[in-house]
């Protein structure tokens, strides 16, 4: 694989679960 397919991969997983995580902050508030 291309390293820069894997950096995508995962710099979209992070974002993914960054989001997903003030979204949870958000309705905890």
């Amino acid at each position: 694989m291309n390293i820069i397919i894997i950096c995508a991969i995962i710099g979209g997983l992070m974002g993914y679960f960054y989001m997903n995580r003030k979204l949870e902050k958000k309705t905890n508030n």
